[in-house]
């Protein structure tokens, strides 16, 4: 028995830690759960109480400032902003303000939320004497905010639409109404459904404005039409839609303290191109199937005389079961995505995925936070290599690890006979500036011993990523790097450092190509454009935006978590090629099933046998099996954890 009880106190000692683990466990969800739905709550407020092109959360709030009408130098406007900010920390319910030049925007944080109106026209105020006035959302100097509601609120208008339609239509057919004739809800679907008309349609109305049209639209046409399943379905995307809006705006809020935080560099993109929007495969097929189906509807109203036919012909030929798959796919992507701490730009440029065959991966995106010593090369027989080797790594270490780049040279430390710690080797460039990479002067006791070969470690995920980009078929890029070592031969082609990068992007957007272009903007970069204007030439940009980086807000992408973010979206891509084929076949199907059935039902007493749900049932069908193909493509290519971790450094032996 005596054996037994210390055994007896390890499993209760084990069990109490157990049960504390679980009790923090529990308590730090529930405290998760909670923030989540306070910045949800905040998400519903901005869209239900639109504030204009002011965005606020909680005690925050992000102003948009302009020059007034006869100025457009924006240098000067900035530097007014500044002003203005520093002006602005005077008042006594300001906590923090500054200009973020990226978003073109003043930061302003207040003690509580009462207080932010009375700061807000203090702002104004202090704007307005300094030559500045507020900026109108979605303009040149005011481009669209990553927390705007303004998508949340246009996705719940349009479900809104769809269930006033299908409670319209089920309604109808309960009362026994008259429907309203089988042609106008075929000219909603040809309007809805026609990629010219919608294009014609953004370019009027901008992207919100015309899918509001449309849906309300296609809403009327079929509630009074009695067509609830359509709609039903409608609704169905849209509130994937609506959760996917709903969480890149939570994705920026619960951001918001690590990108918009004062003394980090903040860069626009303006001035700078960006490619053309190219077609998806399935815009391609609609705008077939459309003229298709016109045409056939022409003939039979041509041979038949009946208009009711014809516009069967119209809804039989209907490839929206094209556009449902990508749709869903792309909103469960981004909905992941933005819970995974991945910021989402632009859903149209993720929308082109699966049109993406190219990747350019900058080095700056695949170094590690820490340098390495590649070699070295001592110059006095009192250090020889393996001495110097490690006295550089020593020195290395301790700079990484006390993160103060600023002090470099900053050294390896041993104690000294009189009992001062004193440096064993410091590194310095030959210029005698900070020590960063490339061939630094190594010297201890005053004098120099040799020269060191410096240069970043790999990413721990750099292999994940290069290896998703493969299994995604993708022709990967790099630029020459010594930081890549053997990395730089598993790329496809590797270009040299002193090629622009845009020139790079562009020539293979000239070969045909789609790229995605993947960098980080290294504080050491904002001064040059440089890397910014290669990241903007891509089809699809995604910057890494750790905390090592400066946020580049007219990226695409940005991926807050690193690496890992990169290697989730190129995962992605195999699955969003094959959701476009597999839509597009479905369409086909469901319009070939459905034009069969309207056709061998043209006499009056098949019509009664085979009533138009039946008839145009296999396209709502393949529209329903595109929607739930799109979900499980997206889910199962991102509900997969990234690879573990691995330190790639390129090295040599000491």
């Amino acid at each position: 028995m005596g054996q037994l009880a210390p055994l007896a106190d390890v499993l209760r000692r084990a069990a109490a830690e157990l049960a504390a683990s679980g009790a923090r466990t529990a308590t730090s969800g529930a405290a998760e759960a909670s923030d989540t739905a306070v910045r949800i709550a905040r998400v519903a407020r901005n869209a239900l109480r639109p504030q204009g092109s002011c965005w606020r959360a909680g005690s925050r709030v992000q102003l948009p400032l302009r020059p007034r009408l006869g100025s457009d130098d924006a240098a000067r406007a900035g530097e007014a902003a500044k002003k203005v900010a520093a002006a602005l920390l005077d008042h006594p319910d300001v906590l923090l303000a500054h200009w973020d030049g990226g978003l073109s925007r003043l930061v302003v944080r207040a003690p509580e939320e009462a207080l932010l109106d009375a700061v807000r026209r203090r702002a104004e105020e202090l704007a307005a004497r300094h030559g500045l006035e507020p900026a109108d959302e979605g303009g040149a100097v005011c481009p669209p905010h990553p927390g705007d509601a303004g998508d949340v609120r246009a996705a719940a208008t349009a479900l809104a639409c769809d269930a006033a339609g299908a409670v319209a239509a089920l309604t109808g057919r309960a009362m026994r109404w008259p429907r309203s004739p089988r042609l106008v809800t075929a000219a909603a679907a040809l309007l809805r459904e026609d990629p010219r008309v919608r294009g014609a349609l953004r370019r009027r109305f901008g992207g919100a404005g015309a899918d509001l049209a449309l849906a309300a639209v296609n809403a009327a046409a079929h509630g009074l039409g009695q067509s609830p399943t359509a709609l039903m379905l409608d609704g169905i995307l849209r509130a994937g839609q609506l959760a996917e809006a709903l969480a890149r705006a939570v994705a920026f809020d619960a951001a918001h303290d690590k990108v918009c935080v004062p003394d980090r560099a903040s860069l626009s993109g303006a001035g700078l191109s960006r490619p053309p929007l190219r077609p998806p495969p399935g815009a391609q097929y609609a705008d077939a199937a459309v003229t298709g189906s016109l045409v056939g509807a022409a003939a039979t109203l041509v041979f038949t005389r009946d208009p009711a036919g014809a516009a069967e012909a119209v809804l039989a030929g209907s490839p929206k079961a094209a556009r449902y798959g990508p749709a869903a796919f792309t909103a469960a992507v981004g909905t992941a995505l933005a819970q995974g701490e991945v910021l989402i730009r632009s859903v149209e440029r993720l929308r082109r995925l699966e049109l993406v065959d190219t990747v350019v991966l900058h080095p700056g995106a695949l170094r590690g936070r820490r340098r390495t010593v590649l070699d070295v090369f001592p110059v006095t027989s009192a250090w020889d290599h393996d001495r110097l080797w490690h006295a550089a790594a020593a020195a290395l270490r301790r700079a990484d690890d006390a993160a103060e780049l600023a002090s470099w040279p900053v050294a390896g430390r041993t104690s000294s006979s009189d009992g001062v710690d004193r440096p064993a080797v410091s590194l310095r460039s030959p210029s005698g500036g900070v020590a960063g990479t490339g061939r630094l002067i190594a010297s201890a006791g005053g004098r120099d011993i040799g020269a060191v070969l410096v240069t970043w470690e790999l990413d721990p995920l750099a292999e994940a990523v290069l290896d998703a980009a493969r299994r995604a078929g993708l022709h990967v890029v790099t630029v020459a790097d010594p930081s890549l070592g053997d990395f730089a031969a598993l790329a496809d082609t590797v270009v040299a450092p002193e090629r622009p990068l845009a020139e790079v992007v562009r020539e293979l957007q000239e070969d045909g190509r789609m790229v995605a272009t993947v960098t980080r903007i290294g504080p050491e970069d904002t001064g040059d454009r440089e890397v910014l204007a290669g990241l903007l030439a891509g089809d699809l940009a995604v910057s890494v935006t750790d905390g090592r980086s400066a946020v580049a807000w007219g990226a695409d992408v940005l991926a807050l978590n690193g690496l890992e973010g990169v290697w989730r979206l190129l995962a992605a891509a195999p699955a969003a090629r094959a959701v476009g084929r597999r839509a597009t076949v479905l369409a086909q199907s469901g319009a070939a099933l459905s034009g069969l059935l309207v056709v061998t039902g043209g006499s009056p007493a098949r019509r009664a046998f085979l009533s138009p749900g039946i008839r145009l049932g296999p396209v709502n069908a393949a529209a329903a099996a595109a929607l739930c193909s799109g979900w499980r493509a997206a889910y199962g290519a991102l509900g997969r954890r990234p690879p573990p971790a691995r330190d790639r450094a390129c090295r040599g032996t000491p």
